[in-house]
């Protein structure tokens, strides 16, 4: 999976200072992120496929990463991929809490979703941080002949006491959006420390999952 956190403006009389004129959001950076996630297959017989525009079985969008200036990607989106529970994918996006975007397409048929909310090193330290708690997945799908595309929404709610994968259904997934988050102690916004898609033929695609 290849990362990318883009920030924006730059300025162009000196472009290593980056952070200086960079606008603020809350008082603070956020860039935009994007991920894609390529088969080992696919890299070894496209080993340059992320430059030359060979496409991924995933392109992940997500709502604005925070950013800081010492360590850029530490709150961005790969953070919910890889999993370690200490990491955690930070938004500080005012328009959504938090927003995730899979393109769609058939050969992309995500079956199941796993979770993990807040961002943990031990479990008081967990409730210190805002973590998701209701969830609105959205699916897109083809009806029984193919004529017509058809989306379907659900809401699930993460239990507060579990910092385990907590896995859902779903069928054909391709948004999910946090529509309210538990409140931590000392920071407000949602950090999710654990996101992994299964494919219905590929199985899990960031590590196994026992359920």
């Amino acid at each position: 999976m290849i990362t990318t956190v883009g920030i924006v403006p730059v300025d162009i009389d000196n472009p290593q200072d980056w952070s200086r004129i960079s606008p603020r959001r809350n008082g603070q950076l956020f860039g935009h992120t994007t991920s894609r996630y390529y088969l080992m297959a696919d890299l070894l017989t496209h080993p340059h496929a992320w430059r030359t525009g060979f496409p991924p079985l995933l392109r992940i969008e997500a709502s604005n990463s925070l950013v800081v200036t010492e360590s850029p990607l530490r709150y961005s989106l790969q953070n919910a991929f890889d999993g370690d529970p200490t990491t955690s994918f930070v938004p500080n996006d005012d328009a959504e809490i938090l927003l995730i975007r899979l393109p769609h397409s058939p050969l992309e048929k995500i079956t199941k979703i796993a979770i993990s909310a807040g961002s943990v090193q031990e479990l008081s330290y967990g409730r210190n941080n805002s973590r998701p708690e209701r969830i609105e997945l959205m699916s897109i799908f083809m009806n029984e002949d193919n004529s017509a595309w058809l989306s379907e929404y659900a809401v699930i709610t993460l239990k507060h006491d579990s910092h385990f994968f907590q896995v859902f259904d779903v069928n054909s997934l391709f948004r999910l959006r946090v529509l309210s988050v538990v409140d931590g102690v000392a920071d407000s916004k949602p950090h999710l420390s654990g996101l992994n898609f299964y494919h219905d033929e590929l199985g899990w695609l960031f590590g196994d999952i026992v359920e």
